[in-house]
């Protein structure tokens, strides 16, 4: 493996632990599971060598809520998110593929304009642990990988008595529900090219205190990049879309600000740069992504800052292969 390719995979171990979006459609559904755009920038498909390895990430979101027509309405959303991802790579292999770990517990300064009424403050998001993680190197630079993250319902979550219904006195940071969210990656590290494809589902568990269940969704995170020294340079963009209809007490629920079709399915269209500098087996990472077309969901502006660095990287032992076929 050359010396690019060996820092390009040391990223990928990022795989599918991401920081939940900004969602703020309805008082009794939160975040989107999975941040939009996350996995931009990373070959998401190729593992890195055994070892422990840290990916911390500074992100600045800010957006407007739009409506199921994509119109905005009158609520402002301003994160601040810390992401500090741990990643685990032992020495083996499963069914042929290099198998590794990862766990998060990311936390988020929020500031909410919502129809006139502003709040300042800052929680836990879920926890989210990735248990399963499997990267299949092939021939001439391709990579395939498939993972499973799992999302625990461990961070703020506030539902109260409001009238004669429910709602949150204060929108909460986390989801009062698990979220199971498989992902298959290509990556193409050849040449010094990034070429990458990710694609992430979303699937959510029914939110027993307010009886809401989040509809499943589906995201694609794509990523063309290319090395020039020390120096990586490239356009990055997403695509996401809820695929079943938000219902509560099993009736459908409406879509944000009441226009559009029922069922209140987000969308989001998003592009964006990408540009990375390598320290050695150290990488940090600048990526913008802006969103051009929004329904039922925070229009976001994402700036994002990642350091990934390895934390111990001991010298591989023969390989052990738990199961080949």
């Amino acid at each position: 493996m050359n010396n690019y390719r060996t820092r390009k995979v040391l990223l990928a171990a990022a795989v599918m632990v991401a920081l939940g979006g900004a969602r703020s459609a309805s008082a009794d559904e939160g975040h989107t599971p999975f941040l939009p755009g996350f996995t931009t920038g990373l070959p998401i498909a190729a593992a890195p060598p055994p070892g422990w390895y840290l990916n911390a990430t500074l992100g600045s979101l800010t957006g407007t809520l739009q409506s199921g027509v994509g119109t905005g309405l009158p609520v402002t959303v301003q994160n601040a998110n810390q992401i500090g991802l741990l990643i685990y790579v032992p020495d083996f292999k499963l069914f042929g593929a290099q198998y590794y770990v990862a766990a998060t517990d990311p936390h988020i300064f929020k500031n909410v304009d919502a129809f006139g009424a502003a709040y300042q403050s800052n929680a836990f998001f879920n926890a989210i642990i990735s248990p399963v993680n499997l990267s299949w190197k092939l021939n001439n630079g391709w990579f395939v990988g498939a993972g499973l993250s799992v999302y625990l319902p461990t961070g703020y979550y506030q539902d109260q008595p409001c009238g004669a219904g429910r709602c949150e006195t204060l929108p909460s940071f986390a989801n009062n529900f698990y979220t199971f969210e498989p992902n298959l990656a290509v990556s193409y590290l050849g040449n010094n090219w990034n070429i990458t494809l990710n694609t992430v589902f979303d699937f959510n568990t029914l939110n027993t205190a307010t009886n809401y269940q989040s509809g499943s969704a589906v995201y694609f995170d794509a990523t063309v990049a290319k090395k020039f020294g020390n120096w990586s340079l490239g356009v990055i963009g997403n695509y996401s879309r809820q695929f079943t209809n938000d219902t509560q007490n099993g009736i459908v629920v409406p879509s944000t600000g009441g226009v559009g079709a029922p069922g209140n399915k987000f969308e989001h269209l998003m592009g964006g740069l990408y540009t990375a500098y390598d320290f050695g087996p150290t990488r940090l990472s600048v990526r913008y992504l802006n969103d051009f077309e929004t329904q039922n969901d925070i229009k976001l502006r994402m700036f994002l800052v990642t350091l990934f660095t390895p934390l111990s990287t001991p010298e591989p032992s023969p390989v052990k292969t738990l199961i080949t076929k």
